[in-house]
């Protein structure tokens, strides 16, 4: 793949991850909002210029109101929250065998996460997000990641992100994260037909997934294996 087309991959990941990673968006801020201006200068469509456009009010405006809603959707117990890790969408539970096939794929490409920093799981949507970024950088310094990349979106990301920014789309407490969604939407779309892959579907799967369950309390990440754009 050009070093050109992976530069853009690897902007969107490392965009995106921030978003789903408590506490990156505060520190990268100055990236993030830059990145946004950026894709607002060339936006693709017009649904994604306007959702650009209000998230880049609010990062220049109220950053707080970004905070605000995210603890809501992913962290408060007292909410129903969005799950964050491909195992649930999988089995209805967190830490299932979707965790070892991520850490068995970012293992063998000697990618770990550093417990200290990251107290989520491998297979978080941000988490790997932010490892399909490092991945990308890789490769752009001829590193052979190639299959490590396919593995970790056909394997753990295109099987249950559709279904993740479906829930975000439809939350109540989902304001500004619905704008993020559809810049999620279609960038996987892209990378989808990069891959020759095919959007997953609930019916495909084992087991179907059912409404967020609520009343279990997620560790906020007090730090990030993201990275900055």
């Amino acid at each position: 793949m050009n070093k050109e087309l992976l530069t853009v991959r690897s902007f969107f990941y490392g965009l995106l991850s921030n978003f789903f990673i408590y506490s990156a968006l505060e520190s990268n801020l100055p990236s993030v909002k830059k990145a946004i201006q950026s894709l607002m200068d060339n936006s693709p469509t017009a649904e994604m210029a306007d959702s650009l456009g209000r998230l880049a009010d609010v990062l220049e405006s109220d950053f707080g109101l970004l905070v605000s809603e995210a603890d809501k959707l992913f962290y408060n117990p007292f909410n129903v929250l969005v799950p964050l890790s491909a195992s649930y969408y999988e089995e209805g539970r967190e830490f299932g065998k979707k965790l070892i096939t991520a850490r068995e794929i970012l293992w063998g490409v000697g990618i770990e996460k550093n417990e200290d920093v990251y107290t989520e799981s491998e297979d978080t949507i941000g988490f790997l997000l932010s490892s399909m970024h490092t991945l990308i950088q890789k490769e752009i310094s001829e590193e052979a990641t190639e299959k490590a990349q396919l593995e970790l979106f056909s394997k753990l990301i295109n099987p249950f992100v559709s279904d993740f920014t479906e829930l975000l789309s439809q939350h109540p407490n989902s304001v500004l994260y619905k704008d993020i969604a559809v810049i999620l939407d279609f960038f996987v779309a892209f990378e989808r037909e990069s891959y020759g892959i095919v959007r997953a579907h609930r019916s495909e799967k084992a087991n179907l997934l059912s409404p967020p369950k609520f009343g279990k309390k997620r560790k906020k990440q007090e730090s990030s294996g993201s990275c900055e754009i």
